[in-house]
């Protein structure tokens, strides 16, 4: 009898386990560059000195003289509303006389 060959049969598995742990750093990173972002530019714009408008050349800006005074009377009170005529129609009773 002849020998028979052995059959060669090699089979490999693999297995690999992957674990992701979730993590909140990338939202805060996120909420932290943009409070980052707008605190730059509002420290632009108070830090910026105006450089948009420039303040005449004459040294001075606009001279501005306000006086109040209360050197007159008090105002009067207004007059009265006139009283409707008798016979207006409107169902209304006159207004009595002073």
């Amino acid at each position: 009898m002849a020998d028979k060959p052995t059959p060669t049969n090699t089979h490999t598995t693999t297995i690999r386990e992957t674990r992701t742990e979730k993590s909140g750093g990338s939202g805060l990173a996120f909420v932290l560059g943009a409070v980052v972002v707008v605190l730059a530019i509002v420290a632009w714009f108070l830090f910026a000195g105006g450089g948009g408008v420039d303040a005449p050349a004459t040294g001075g800006g606009v001279d501005v003289d306000v006086s109040v005074g209360s050197d007159s009377a008090p105002a009067a009170e207004p007059e009265a509303a006139p009283a409707p005529e008798a016979g207006s129609g409107d169902g209304a009773a006159p207004a009595p006389a002073d």
